[in-house]
Parts: structure tokens; sequence; C-alpha cells
């Protein structure tokens, strides 16, 4: 909700955003609100070169780091109890 009291929904609908700027970054020309890129863009430092991922590989991506990390500590635990056990 905007300082008005408004969503953004009503605030497209009824073309009551700040400027027309505003307008046009928040709301498609038939009064819809607009969709957020799932998109994520990496710049590099000192370079003009950048890439864009979707967010869904980069959630993939993490789970997979999470899951290996978490079998390589269970096989750590393993083979240490394996040894003091015996």
């Amino acid at each position: 909700m905007n300082e008005a009291g408004i969503t953004i929904d009503e605030a497209c609908v009824n073309n009551v955003i700040g400027t027309e700027e505003d307008f046009e970054r928040n709301c498609n020309p038939d009064g819809s609100v607009k969709k957020q890129s799932e998109t994520t863009t990496i710049s590099l430092k000192n370079s003009d070169k950048s890439v864009t991922l979707d967010n869904t590989y980069i959630q993939f991506g993490l789970a997979v780091v999470v899951v290996t990390v978490l079998l390589i500590l269970g096989l750590i635990i393993r083979k240490k109890s394996r040894k003091s056990g015996k």
C-alpha cells in the first residue's frame, strides 16, 4: 500500500500513481500491475559484462550445494564415529 492507502492494483487501474515515470515502471498500459522479473543480473566489477540468470537455477544450485555439504559432513561424522568405536 502507498501513502494514499490504496493498493498498487487500484493505483494502476485508476492511474493515480505519482508521476508518469512511476506509472510506466509499475503498471502496464492496460492498467494492470507489471510482474517483477524472476531473474538476477550479476555484473562484473570494472567490466561491461553481465550475466542474467533465472532465479530457479540459482535456487537449484544452492540446494545442490547444501545437500552436498550435508552429505560430506555426514560421511565425515560417520568415519570419525567408526574410528572412535574401535
